[in-house]
């Protein structure tokens, strides 16, 4: 049997990191953690990860340190991950293992991601972002999980 996972709703609105509890596993929903706190030796403040879970929970383990050698993700990997450094700055990653800086927030991935940055530019929070994402996305739900994002004026 070969297990897919479908896509979820990660947002940033520049202080709260928050994402869905909804990880669909061949077809059934289930709970599922998928934002994080890093070390903060790694560099990086939290992580949240869309796509398939195995390959994304790999690329957040490489990112916090956990991992000695760089993991090799398959070409048709579908995980991304938004992570966001010590400063509050949010950046994208996938199979590549690269961070790329967004330069922008509010910012959003996953399925419901359209939805919740819509949400969030018209002045919805993150969390709230992800209840809105919830209603427009099959592939979104299950409730919200939060990470507080501390800047560098903090």
């Amino acid at each position: 049997m070969e297990w897919r996972t479908t896509i979820t709703t990660i947002a940033f609105d520049g202080k709260i990191l928050a994402a869905d509890k909804q990880t669909t596993w061949s077809g059934r929903p289930a709970p599922t953690v998928k934002i994080h706190k890093l070390q903060k030796s790694s560099g990086w403040q939290a992580i949240g990860h869309a796509g398939n879970s195995y390959h994304a929970l790999l690329i957040k383990r490489w990112f916090n340190g956990e991992l000695e050698k760089e993991p090799t993700l398959p070409t048709d990997s579908n995980a991304i991950v938004l992570l966001v450094d010590l400063n509050g700055r949010p950046y994208m990653s996938d199979r590549d293992l690269v961070p790329i800086p967004t330069n922008m927030v509010p910012w959003a991935i996953g399925s419901g991601g359209d939805f919740a940055i819509g949400a969030m530019m018209a002045g919805v929070p993150a969390g709230e972002a992800i209840l809105i994402a919830t209603e427009c996305d099959t592939n979104t739900g299950m409730g919200v999980d939060e990470i507080e994002i501390k800047t560098s004026s903090d």
